[in-house]
């Protein structure tokens, strides 16, 4: 349960960039207060993978969770994604449609 009362952002926090590689389901993952270091680290683990990897940013804030009672993340936006292409090994970005 999210409750905006304790939407964190609010409170002066700067913007949050999480990234996710996902390789059959499991793969490497950061935060980061930095879009492009958010970028380049996920960039840097898709050329670690096999083509066909897939890449996530996201802009996230911090949230109170009233039932657990801690905070965790919530999803604001995707920013950006990417693919190593199963060709030519590139890493390939793009935004998504809005």
């Amino acid at each position: 349960m999210f409750s905006a009362d304790h939407h964190m952002r609010g409170y002066g926090l700067p913007a949050m960039y999480v990234w996710d590689v996902h390789i059959l389901d499991l793969g490497p993952g950061g935060v980061s207060g930095s879009r492009d270091r958010a970028i380049r680290d996920a960039s840097e683990a898709l050329r670690d993978s096999a083509p066909g990897a897939r890449a996530t940013i996201r802009e996230v804030d911090l949230v109170l969770d009233q039932r657990l009672q801690h905070t965790v993340y919530r999803d604001l936006r995707t920013i950006c994604e990417a693919r190593r292409d199963a060709d030519t090994g590139a890493v390939v970005w793009t935004e998504p449609d809005e």
